[in-house]
C-alpha cells in the first residue's frame, strides 16, 4: 500500500516532524500498476488538447477583436466631444 497524501496535508509534531501512522489524514490505497498507452490513445489525447486549447485561443481573440473596437468607438466618441468642446470655448 502507498499513501496518496505525499505530506501535502497532516498533522505536524512540535519538532516538524512528519508521523503518518499518528493520524486519520493519510488515505492509502493499492499502488497501481504501470500501463503502457498505446501510441494511437496518446496522440488521440494530444489532438483532443491542442483543440480544445485552440477553440479557446479562437474565443480569445474574438473578445481582444470585440474590445478592440469598443475601445476604438469610445476614443473617437471622446475626439467628437473634445472638438465640440473646443469649436464651443473657441466661440466664447
Amino acid at each position: 500500500m502507498m499513501c496518496d497524501i505525499e505530506g501535502r496535508a497532516a498533522f505536524v509534531e512540535y519538532k516538524g516532524l512528519h508521523q503518518y501512522d499518528l493520524h486519520d489524514l493519510v488515505r492509502c490505497q493499492p499502488e497501481g500498476a504501470e500501463e503502457e498507452i498505446p501510441m494511437e490513445l496518446r496522440l488521440k489525447n494530444v489532438e483532443v488538447q491542442l483543440s480544445t486549447q485552440g477553440k479557446s485561443l479562437r474565443d480569445l481573440e474574438t473578445q481582444l477583436k470585440n474590445h478592440e473596437k469598443e475601445i476604438h468607438e469610445r476614443l473617437t466618441r471622446i475626439e467628437e466631444m473634445l472638438i465640440a468642446v473646443l469649436k464651443v470655448s473657441g466661440k466664447s
